[in-house]
């Protein structure tokens, strides 16, 4: 009779041991060799990158002008068919590179390099070697494309939170859901998924959600509307030393914040008289109730408190100024009937004006699922030097905007769609995506 095999104990602990290096030397072995060429690659080396048709039809892009000599240019662009890209590195920095799929043999441009069926040409030979050893020496896992819509036939773009932060300047700490997205865009219509962490796989619907009715924002150059200012405001209290500041300087315990930060809301940004020291107000409204509502209580008892001393307090009624030493004021809040608190930066909660409009206004209920409805003005702000200078032309030049933002199941990642209007084409509508034409992001 044959015996089993038996091995010392110390012999089966290496063995043991072992087992997991073997497996993995087996799944390495097996998996598939990074290919060049392969898009997930380009994009681990990106902070923005936009993809836009090839259209005969239409004039010969700048960047091609930029990147290509005239008569290929000329050439690639009638023969062409499909995406071409627009590429920012990872440092959000500098000129794009152009990213081609050109048909016939591989090409010798200027600053140019073939990467698999790709003609990838930098503005300059030190990005084009940059880049260049970034995709050979990039050995990162590979997962799902993050932004499938950029191999599709519609206007697409991709971004990290290094090119938000180029392009959202002072905006930035706000728009913590979206620090890397995915957008489709569609004529005027665009979709798409946002995250707060990476990593992102979109997997966008092929045609835009329906975005339904917007009631007006009357008077109003923005207005955001939502089920809680969690989304927005989570990550950035987070921040260390940050939130316990907060909570020490306004008196709030954690439970109290945890309310205000899921409590109703509407923020309002209003324009100013032209004789006004602040260009806009800013009117945020928080859900109440007649009566006592402890968490707002609490807030409005820590306002009164944390004055600095160049500021002082003057009630008129049901409001409260906050004056500086000249009398001008500087903010201020006020109860209203409902309940509802509401706050204002650069401006009065008298009942008269905005004050009186916003009263007036009772907070409207979102549709299921929906988490923030934003309605804004972006040429309207632009005149008057409120948004950013890096935001993409055709956003900048937009008469209208509206949004809706949607968490997806999981709170890892969230849906969101929109619609730009123009009183007249931008001179990036053209090309069928925001930054189009752009030399940064």
């Amino acid at each position: 009779m044959a015996r089993a095999l038996r091995l010392p104990p110390f012999s089966c602990s290496i063995a043991l041991a072992l087992l997991p290096l073997l497996g993995a030397l087996v799944l390495w072995r097996s998996a598939k060799p990074h290919i060049p060429g392969d898009l997930r690659l380009l994009l681990q080396q990106a902070s923005l990158v936009q993809s836009l048709p090839v259209d005969p039809r239409r004039p010969l892009p700048e960047l091609w002008r930029k990147r290509l000599p005239g008569p290929l240019a000329t050439k690639l662009w009638r023969e062409g068919s499909g995406p071409w890209l627009q590429f920012w590195g990872i440092h959000a920095d500098g000129a794009p590179a152009l990213v081609l799929r050109p048909s016939g043999p591989p090409l010798a441009v200027a600053n140019g390099f073939q990467w698999g069926p790709y003609l990838v040409v930098s503005a300059d030979p030190l990005s084009r070697q940059s880049l260049q050893g970034q995709l050979q020496g990039s050995h990162q896992r590979l997962g799902r494309l993050a932004c499938g819509a950029l191999e599709g036939p519609d206007p697409a773009v991709y971004w990290r939170s290094q090119a938000l932060g180029a392009m959202a300047a002072s905006w930035a700490p706000l728009l913590q859901p979206f620090q890397e997205g995915c957008l489709r865009l569609q004529g005027q219509h665009w979709w798409g998924e946002t995250t707060a962490e990476s990593p992102l796989v979109a997997q966008l619907p092929g045609q835009p959600p329906p975005l339904g009715a917007f009631p007006s924002p009357a008077g109003a150059l923005l207005q955001l509307e939502g089920r809680g200012l969690a989304p927005l405001l989570d990550q950035l209290l987070a921040t260390p030393g940050l939130g316990p500041l907060l909570r020490q300087r306004y008196g709030l315990t954690v439970p109290q914040e945890q309310t205000l930060l899921h409590t109703p809301f509407r923020l309002s940004l209003r324009p100013n008289p032209a004789n006004d020291p602040y260009r806009a107000s800013l009117w945020l409204r928080l859900q109440g109730r007649p009566g006592k509502s402890p968490a707002l209580e609490a807030l409005l008892k820590g306002l009164t408190k944390g004055l600095p001393d160049d500021l002082r307090l003057e009630q008129q009624g049901s409001a409260f100024r906050v004056l500086d030493a000249e009398g001008q004021g500087q903010a201020g809040w006020r109860r209203l009937p409902s309940g509802d608190l509401l706050l204002v930066l650069g401006g009065s909660p008298q009942a008269s004006g905005p004050g009186d409009l916003e009263a007036q206004l009772p907070l409207q209920p979102l549709g299921a699922g929906i988490g923030l409805r934003l309605r804004a003005q972006p040429k309207a702000l632009a005149e008057r030097q409120l948004l950013p200078p890096s935001l993409p032309p055709a956003l900048r030049q937009a008469g209208g905007l509206k949004a809706l933002w949607r968490p997806l199941p999981g709170g890892a990642s969230a849906q969101v769609s929109g619609a730009l209007s123009w009183d007249s084409p931008p001179a990036s509508k053209s090309a069928g995506a925001p930054a189009a034409g752009s030399s940064s992001p």
